[in-house]
């Protein structure tokens, strides 16, 4: 957009005002929206702690009553690392438990995965917002104001031209 003060301008001014005042708004509901997911997965990975801190309480309690070193958890392999005749029952619920335990860890880190990226959404949200509300739309504005300004002024002036050129016609005439 040029410097001059014309009504092309002003009309040119206060759509990018508009613009801006939507992009404001839809960043507003975009980021209240993301705060409510944020929560909403937050809450998930608090209640996932909790059952985890359970179990990992109840495998203790397993792994004391086993009485024998369990072997590492097994990464999606359907056989046991140990053989069946050389253990008891509760070898296999500790077992069971530490495998439970695992598979929550990592469901409990991708969820945890996720909130950092929607962290990092929420905090270009609120930069964005902020750069609309603090600089953009009072640039506009003041941009608005200037050439209101200005037009009414080159107004005045065109009226008072109009009047001085009328009187001297008036008196040219008598």
């Amino acid at each position: 957009m040029d410097g001059l003060p014309t009504k092309k301008n002003l009309l040119t001014a206060k759509q990018n005002l508009s613009l801006a005042e939507k992009g404001h708004d839809l960043l507003e509901l975009k980021l209240g929206a993301l705060i409510a997911q944020k929560r909403r997965i937050e809450n998930s990975a608090n209640e996932l702690r909790e059952i985890l801190r359970g179990l990992t309480a109840e495998f203790e309690r397993a792994k004391v009553m086993a009485e024998f070193p369990l072997p590492p958890p097994a990464e999606e392999t359907a056989a046991l690392p140990y053989k069946l005749n050389e253990s008891c029952i509760q070898i296999d619920e500790a077992y069971a438990l530490r495998e439970k335990i695992f598979t929550l860890e990592k469901e409990l880190a991708e969820i945890e995965e996720k909130l950092g990226h929607l962290e990092s959404r929420i905090k270009r949200i609120k930069k964005r917002t902020s750069a609309l509300r603090n600089i953009v739309i009072p640039a506009h504005i003041a941009r608005i104001k200037f050439i209101s300004e200005r037009l009414e002024e080159h107004e005045r002036d065109e009226l008072i031209r109009i009047r001085c050129a009328r009187r001297t016609a008036n008196t040219e005439g008598v």
